[in-house]
């Protein structure tokens, strides 16, 4: 890797140098100081494009690709746009070759008025396990088994109700990064264990286990909900799953762009969202729900906001009188390993684990399975 690289590749990961003195920077990476002056220039070379579409009225949002000429080298550019919509086309293809008609005959013979809720929050398939021992690939597929023995186990338990629905949200940061920059949405660095490409076709073929497994005991629903680190990913990887989907009728997909989904089943009424944002709102959210669908608030009365990211189990409850509960809050425990991150800061011993909950259709919640993974 030359010199240039290496110090572009360090602004990435730690994008405070940037603003750094150049010789400071040079210092610390044991490089010359034309070399981070021209990597400086490199590195912020969007808002130069920009100023020079601007300059000679072209959209910048249009250039995919460009040619960077410098001191040691030229560079054919592409944009990370680009790289999404690549990748997004190639998983495309790989999803309309498999997918077909499918009707699926049931494995439960008699089916209770009830639906199931799973939720596995912030699995963060691509974070770096502070105590790993396994190599890179393995890292995941170890967090994917863990997954999958877990999910087989609250399934069995949730199927002794015959329920006839299953919802499962998918995303809640599935994935530690948002794309291949290695950031979180808002830019923070992160350190993932493998490349995006890899962890996205695995995470993908983690959902559509599940998805396919539930679809074999009743109706699916799959609300996407978009987490802090990975909304742009998540937002692809329900565009796959819509192809995948498509002619299923046992499965719907909801991917529209939403914060936050809710469903009705019954006299129950769900919310769902990550909990990044919601965390700081707590007494707020039974209004959001009831000014979001006020309809279904009306035509319910057993109403819950299932909610993740601080990675361990709180739950609030709301009540409109003394009788007619409004809403319960509850965030639930993290499916992730530990990384690094969250060992410095002492964020340590909180069990791993899934859950699903079970819903009559007009008592509410009648059972709760969780599991340790």
């Amino acid at each position: 890797m030359s010199n240039i690289l290496k110090i572009i590749e360090s602004f990435k990961n730690k994008p405070y140098l940037v603003d750094m003195g150049a010789k400071s920077i040079a210092n610390r990476l044991n490089v010359k100081v034309e070399d981070v002056n021209e990597a400086r220039l490199i590195f912020r070379k969007k808002d130069l494009l920009k100023e020079y579409c601007d300059e000679v009225g072209i959209d910048h949002s249009n250039v995919n690709h460009y040619w960077h000429k410098g001191k040691h080298f030229s560079l054919h550019v592409n944009n990370e746009n680009t790289l999404v919509n690549d990748q997004m086309n190639l998983i495309l293809e790989e999803c309309r070759k498999v997918t077909s008609p499918v009707q699926l005959k049931s494995k439960i013979n008699k089916f209770n008025d009830n639906c199931a809720v799973v939720n596995i929050y912030d699995i963060h398939l691509d974070k770096r396990n502070v105590n790993g021992l396994l190599d890179a690939s393995e890292q995941v597929n170890s967090v994917i088994k863990d997954i999958t023995a877990g999910f087989d186990s609250i399934i069995l338990s949730a199927n002794v109700h015959s329920p006839h629905n299953y919802i499962i949200p998918v995303g809640n940061d599935i994935f530690c990064t948002n794309g291949f920059m290695k950031t979180t949405k808002a830019g923070t660095p992160q350190d993932p264990v493998v490349p995006h490409e890899e962890v996205f076709k695995k995470g993908l073929s983690l959902v559509r286990y599940m998805i396919d497994t539930l679809s074999l005991y009743g109706n699916v629903i799959v609300p996407i909900i978009y987490g802090n680190h990975d909304a742009d990913a998540v937002w692809y990887l329900g565009v796959a799953l819509e192809v995948l989907y498509e002619n299923n009728e046992n499965v719907e997909i909801l991917n529209k762009r939403d914060s936050r989904k809710f469903l009705k089943y019954g006299e129950n009424l769900f919310g769902f969202g990550h909990g990044d944002i919601e965390k700081k709102n707590i007494d707020k959210l039974p209004l959001i729900m009831a000014t979001k669908v006020p309809k279904l608030w009306a035509e319910t009365k057993n109403r819950i906001f299932f909610l993740g990211d601080i990675h361990h189990k709180e739950e609030y409850k709301f009540f409109r009188t003394k009788d007619n509960p409004g809403c319960t809050v509850q965030f639930l425990r993290s499916a992730g390993v530990v990384d690094l991150w969250h060992d410095d800061n002492m964020f340590i011993g909180v069990p791993r684990s899934i859950e699903v909950s079970v819903f009559d259709g007009s008592k509410g919640q009648i059972a709760n399975y969780s599991v340790n993974i």
